[in-house]
């Protein structure tokens, strides 16, 4: 055995630690960048869609024959479009809001205990809130925004410093 293995790993260090703590430090900016990235692309695509139904109706506008052409259709806005650039805006404010003091300032803190004992009690069942959080940015953001949550909540749950407890 070299020296390197016979020292004996310091009280308290845990061997996911580092990078668990940067990614869960990390998480409040990507969930920014996720949401910055959904408010401008339905943005870009209502302005493409918008520009060429102007060029298509200007060109049906153009070619009408009173009575025998219908009226040419309304711009079609699609509402998907509408609901991301919301959820963008909610997911910017959740992630300052929540994820930011009680997520991300705990992981850079190395804090596990704050995060494995900050839990929603239904019953005698103890549910920890950053999966709950991770359900959240899920369903406001796409997919990538809300994995490092749930990457971090399931290392430190199933992998973690000290035993997680489901019951209370």
């Amino acid at each position: 055995m070299t020296e390197q293995e016979k020292k004996p790993k310091p009280k308290g260090k845990w061997q996911h630690e580092n990078w668990v703590s940067i990614l869960g430090k990390w998480t409040w900016v990507i969930l920014l960048v996720n949401a910055l990235v959904y408010i401008l692309w339905p943005i870009v695509t209502i302005a493409t869609t918008y520009s060429e139904w102007l060029s298509l109706k200007q060109l049906y506008d153009a070619s009408y024959i009173p009575g025998i052409m219908p009226p040419y259709p309304a711009y079609p806005l699609d509402a998907y479009l509408i609901w991301e650039i919301i959820a963008a805006i909610i997911l910017v404010i959740f992630a300052i809001a929540i994820v930011r003091p009680r997520f991300s300032k705990p992981c850079a803190d190395k804090d596990w205990d704050k995060l494995l004992d900050d839990v929603l009690v239904l019953g005698s069942v103890r549910i920890p809130w950053m999966l709950i959080w991770g359900i959240i940015t899920e369903i406001l953001g796409q997919w990538w925004g809300g994995a490092p949550i749930f990457v971090v909540a399931f290392v430190l749950i199933f992998a973690g410093p000290k035993p997680y407890s489901w019951k209370t």
